[in-house]
């Protein structure tokens, strides 16, 4: 008896991408098919092998990605595809951005449009087919995530849900780059948003709910702490002070503090205990931005950064053991 062909075989509990193609293959026709795409176009895609191939094994290597770094997914990429939502995102985003080789038309830009339409609504998340995205990109639970037209993201990032890759502004945003611009390796926890044409470098970590409006240097990691906001009300008269700390990033050589109208007298590091071990020594400082050189040795045991402000003293609690390696 002739031995059975495993050609089309999807084999569940390997975490490679090649295994995961010709599932992709069927993938990509029901999906340009769903949505009436150019037969033309589409006949042009898929019968040119190179550039069908590279299409399949980019979506191959997201299905991977997914399965090896998520592991709800038994690192299995036959059940990332299955019982995984936001992956579909990803997925019809690559069949849509596929087409970007092909002359703009009415009936190719509604395409693309309607693919990644079809992503959103299996998925909740939005990705818009312009934007850039690298190889073996990660959404994982992804509901309520959105990636702006201008976006350009590097290799193996991981987003969770709810991150907006947006612009600055609401209405009325200017034409041209609006969109972050993220490194490779970039991981943003829920909920948060990094807005603008803005710069995060390589291996930077954003923590769930930071608003990101600034560069953040490569291999930071950016934190929101809970927002401090101190008015003091001078008793001869009506004037107040008002200052605000909003959250903090961590560095190589610094940790930066972010806020608005912030009037530092002076700071230091202390223990657990509020013990002061050192003065925080100030680099830069502007009402709204201050970075410090880390205490001596990154020692452990520096737990919290006094701030003696003009008309009060904060204690705001870090750990620099998640900074920079």
């Amino acid at each position: 008896m002739a031995e059975k062909s495993t050609e089309n075989t999807f084999h569940q509990d390997a975490p490679t991408a090649d295994l995961t193609l010709p599932v992709l293959a069927d993938y990509v026709i029901s999906a340009y098919a769903s949505v009436g795409a150019p037969k033309l176009v589409v006949d042009h895609l898929t019968k040119n092998k190179a550039k069908f191939n590279e299409l399949l094994c980019r979506m191959g290597e997201d299905v991977a990605a997914f399965a090896e770094r998520n592991p709800a997914s038994s690192r299995s990429p036959y059940l990332a595809l299955a019982a995984f939502p936001s992956i579909h995102a990803v997925l019809h985003y690559r069949i849509a951005n596929a087409l970007r080789q092909f002359e703009t038309t009415h009936a190719v830009t509604l395409s693309k449009h309607a693919l990644c339409n079809r992503g959103r609504e299996r998925s909740g998340v939005e990705i818009h087919p312009d934007a850039v995205i690298g190889r073996r990109f990660v959404v994982d639970h992804g509901f309520g995530t959105v990636i702006g037209e201008t976006t350009e993201i590097g290799d193996d990032c991981y987003v969770l849900n709810s991150v907006i890759l947006g612009a600055r502004g609401i209405a009325n945003n200017p034409h041209g780059k609006r969109h972050p611009t993220l490194g490779s390796r970039v991981q943003i926890g829920a909920f948060a948003c990094v807005l603008g044409p803005i710069n995060v470098g390589d291996d930077v970590v954003i923590g769930p709910h930071a608003v990101v409006t600034r560069d953040v240097p490569c291999s930071s990691r950016v934190h929101i702490v809970t927002q401090m906001q101190i008015e003091v009300k001078k008793s001869d008269d009506s004037s107040s002070s008002r200052s605000r700390i909003s959250g903090y990033s961590l560095g190589h050589d610094a940790l930066t503090l972010y806020g608005s109208d912030i009037s530092l007298i002076g700071a230091t590091y202390a223990n657990d205990h509020h013990q002061i071990l050192e003065e925080a020594i100030v680099l830069d400082m502007d009402p709204c931005v201050i970075r410090f050189a880390l205490p001596r040795a990154k020692r452990s045991d520096a737990r919290n950064l006094v701030l003696n402000m003009q008309h009060c003293r904060l204690v705001l609690a870090i750990n620099l053991s998640q900074g920079g390696a």
